[in-house]
């Protein structure tokens, strides 16, 4: 019976479990000899035993195939990052680890901005491209006015507060002090 990745799932967690991750990096490099193919869920398990064993290079070639999973979910992403982040940091390697920081933020604060521009065109495409309606604009007869409600929605627009405000210039600071490394 040959292993699958499941198998290799099961055993690699208990390798992290009792602290043997040598012996776990010798299952991961049996692995191509055995043919098991690569889900998400071994890619986090390999992310945390290339980060105990201070892999920095593995780690780098697992983000390529991470950046590339398409089922991958939030936590589990986090999980690598983690991971990654935390063999950096054990290595000393702090420009590094601040630059990734700053490139995550950097790609939260476009995915949070592509976010509110994709719910802006769903809400017109909802109103079938009635958005004078959804920008403010009211018109003057009553009849167009009863018209107008029926397409009437909040306009969702982000506003930052104040504290995301405070925060965002505390990554700037972060950010020319990554830079000065």
């Amino acid at each position: 019976m040959k292993p699958n990745a499941t198998t290799f799932n099961i055993t690699l967690a208990s390798c992290l479990l009792f602290r043997t991750h040598r012996k776990a990096e010798q299952l991961i490099n049996m692995m191509p000899r055995v043919g098991v193919r690569l889900d998400t869920d071994l890619l986090i398990v390999m992310a945390h035993i290339y980060e105990r064993n201070g892999r920095r290079e593995e780690l780098r070639k697992l983000q390529h195939y991470i950046n590339d999973a398409h089922n991958l979910s939030d936590i589990q992403l986090r999980q690598f990052y983690n991971s990654f982040l935390q063999c950096h940091l054990r290595l000393g390697d702090l420009c590094f680890a601040s630059n990734m920081v700053l490139e995550l933020l950097r790609k939260a604060k476009e995915a949070r901005s592509s976010f509110v521009i994709a719910s802006m065109v769903v809400d017109v495409v909802e109103n079938d491209g009635k958005y004078s309606c959804v920008l403010g604009f009211r018109p003057t007869s009553s009849h167009e006015e009863s018209r107008c409600l029926k397409y009437d929605r909040p306009f969702k627009i982000y506003v930052m507060s104040y504290e995301e405000y405070l925060r965002d210039w505390n990554f700037v600071k972060l950010d020319t002090e990554a830079k000065e490394c």
